[in-house]
């Protein structure tokens, strides 16, 4: 007796189906990422700009070093010649953008788990007791 939930006949069905092979043509060459309009890139950059900002994330000059750094070790031999080229101001802006984008996407995927997420004017409440214990 085969106590598999769904046959192999099926899960194949299904996955054709479902597949997005030749949706666009068979000569697309993107596949899915045709689903990924301008209008929903430039919502997603709004939103992460927003919880950047109402988060506070900051990326420093150390972090886009560390992150060259990172990159360095793994290419290895050549690794001189990429940090010189990850040295210009617009690869370390390009990284910083980067950097900054993967802290705020963690950060989306915490409050979605519910984990560290702060009470609704807990800074506020902190900010007037350090200000109280000032005076």
């Amino acid at each position: 007796m085969n106590d598999a939930l769904i046959s192999q006949v099926q899960a194949q069905a299904y996955l054709k189906a479902n597949s997005n092979w030749s949706r666009w043509g068979k000569d697309d060459q993107m596949g899915a990422i045709n689903l990924i309009t301008a209008e929903k890139r430039l919502k997603r950059a709004l939103v992460l700009g927003k919880i950047v900002e109402l988060e506070r994330l900051t990326v420093t000059d150390d972090d886009v070093d560390s992150e060259i750094n990172a990159f360095v070790q793994l290419v290895g031999a050549s690794g001189e010649n990429l940090r010189k080229s990850l040295a210009s101001r617009s690869s370390r802006k390009a990284l910083a953008m980067d950097l900054i984008t993967g802290q705020a996407l963690r950060r989306v995927a915490e409050i979605a788990k519910g984990e560290n997420i702060p009470l609704p004017g807990a800074e506020v409440q902190a900010e007037a007791e350090m200000a109280a214990q000032e005076l």
